[in-house]
């Protein structure tokens, strides 16, 4: 059981679903194994479900899947490590601005095309509710230029047009 998306709900000041937050992005998914195996266990790695499913069904089914989803079968059966980081897009003000998300393990990072605060870290394990952005600071400046790396490999290995301005311009303490 999962869903698309998760709700803001008010989070951040912010109602709608296209904000990166992790209350919109961060969402459940519920695996039921037969004969109820793992039941009740909560696991933490990184699965991007609106691709990965697929996969998954397709690997659970012996079905050849196609596209760039990775199967979670044995991070579900065996506990098995997972991806070192998942990718969410989102568009909105009418498809005019849009945003990514990469989440590694301990960090986020956001960029948006355009807007005030358009480039984002945060430390998700010390800043839960992301209300410290660090992408300006100083100290934190090795994780911004490879979480920058990330997702710009990303975007080039699935031809994802770049945004208009680049994340470079953001001045750093």
């Amino acid at each position: 059981t999962s869903s698309d998306h998760g709700e803001g709900a008010g989070a951040h000041h912010w109602n709608q679903k296209s904000a990166l937050y992790e209350e919109v992005v961060n969402i459940p998914l519920i695996v039921c194994l037969p004969a109820g195996a793992h039941g009740g266990e909560v696991r933490d790695q990184l699965i991007s479900n609106g691709i990965d499913i697929y996969s998954a069904i397709c690997d659970w089914t012996g079905a050849e899947a196609s596209g760039q989803g990775r199967s979670f079968r044995q991070i579900a059966e065996q506990d098995a490590p997972g991806q070192d980081f998942v990718v969410t897009e989102t568009t909105f003000d009418r498809g005019t601005t849009r945003g990514w998300m990469l989440r590694t393990g301990h960090f986020k990072y956001v960029l948006y095309d355009k807007g005030k605060g358009r480039e984002q870290l945060f430390d998700m394990d010390r800043d839960r509710l992301e209300r410290r952005n660090l992408a300006g600071k100083g100290r934190y400046r090795a994780e911004l230029l490879r979480h920058r790396e990330l997702l710009h490999t990303w975007m080039q290995q699935n031809r994802v047009r770049p945004p208009r301005r680049a994340s470079g311009d953001i001045p750093v303490d």
